[in-house]
């Protein structure tokens, strides 16, 4: 299958160590892929580039290094489906290996199985390896580094019909070395088609992903459920604390507001007792007053007869005299009920405390 020479699809695959979204970002000429974005999913980035239409897709990488029955089903689901996600046609494999590690011989086994396994034996026919590095090499060009790293890497050149490139990430402009990689991107088109996905691996692949997004979706849901079952019982827990706390403070309140009743009420009897007797006083010492006035003449009167001295007693000792007879009279001792107004008088203003003591019992009784 040919393709419009204005368009480039291809898929960027290598272990998570290659540094393969150095030469997406180099390609593109942008940061079109995150380097801290390390995920199991497959991303994919467009843009025009040398006049062309350029699809990229970034493969989940493997650990370099290591055999496949180590690498998760997902990333193996991920990276079979990659080819799904370019446009139809297929142009072909980046494969990235970057430059700054050595490249032993577990490194070259690992990358054969994975890419064999994720894309059939034809792989090889439509890859093509670019060599990443940051302008740290410690050999001057990129065929040193072939030699140096030995069968391993050469082995897998040769796997790949000896199909490499350079991109590097130093700060210079990659034009010229990105419109070289395209053009032996489009040799290699021309000697080889498209690629082509095996539809019945693919299918096989998809439909083994929906099983398991169903059932992602059905633990997802059952999480979800524990999760509103967990919150309820939270939530009721909660507001059943609440009401204890709520009835605890309505007894407690109650509690105060009887006690309060009860302080309420033992100082108002001691006030209705001391205002009591102080009306007792008030009228008792009007009395005295009123038989003071009355009994004073005809005492001095008869003192005189008598011959006693007839001065009159002084301020301190009518003083005296006074509170001595409200101590006697108040004592309780005293009765004179012919003579005495203050029986007359305590009917008009007598405070009923027993009437009081009765609506207070009511009250807290409940009558």
């Amino acid at each position: 299958m040919k393709k419009s020479a204005k368009e480039l699809n291809a898929v960027l695959v290598g272990s998570k160590s290659s540094r393969n979204y150095l030469v997406g970002n180099i390609v593109l000429g942008r940061q079109a892929f995150d380097p801290a974005d390390v995920t199991s999913c497959c991303e994919r980035a467009e843009g025009e580039v040398c006049g062309r239409t350029v699809t990229l897709v970034k493969a989940p990488g493997w650990l370099r290094g290591y055999t496949l029955s180590n690498t998760s089903e997902l990333f193996k689901t991920e990276a079979v489906l990659s080819v799904t996600l370019c446009p139809p046609g297929l142009h072909g494999f980046i494969l990235v290996v970057y430059a700054e590690l050595p490249f032993k011989n577990e490194y070259k086994n690992a990358t054969r199985e994975h890419l064999q396994h994720f894309f059939g034996d034809k792989v090889w026919d439509h890859t093509i390896v670019v060599f990443s590095h940051r302008g740290h090499l410690g050999h001057k060009t990129i065929e040193d580094y072939i030699a140096r790293e030995g069968a391993p890497l050469q082995s897998l050149l040769e796997a790949c019909g000896n199909r490499y490139h350079v991109l590097c990430d130093d700060g210079t402009d990659n034009d010229e070395k990105v419109k070289e990689l395209f053009e032996k991107i489009d040799s290699m088109v021309a000697e080889n088609g498209c690629y082509e996905a095996d539809s019945t691996l693919v299918q096989s692949v998809e439909s083994k992903r929906k099983e398991v997004d169903k059932k992602a979706e059905e633990l997802r849901l059952q999480s979800q459920q524990q999760r509103e079952k967990l919150r309820n019982l939270l939530t009721v827990s909660d507001s059943k604390q609440k009401s204890e706390g709520s009835e605890g403070e309505e007894e407690q309140e109650h509690r105060h507001k009887d006690d309060q009743f009860k302080a309420d009420f033992v100082a108002s009897e001691g006030d209705a007792a001391s205002g009591l007797m102080k009306r007792w006083m008030a009228l008792l010492e009007r009395e005295w007053s009123r038989r003071e006035v009355a009994v004073e003449p005809a005492a001095w009167k008869h003192i005189r007869k008598d011959g006693y001295d007839t001065s009159e007693p002084d301020s301190d000792q009518m003083l005296k005299s006074r509170e001595r007879v409200r101590l006697w009279m108040s004592s309780g001792y005293w009765t004179d009920p012919e003579t005495s107004t203050i029986g007359e008088e305590l009917e008009e203003e007598e405070i009923p405390t027993e009437d009081y003591r009765q609506t207070v019992e009511s009250h807290s009784t409940g009558d």
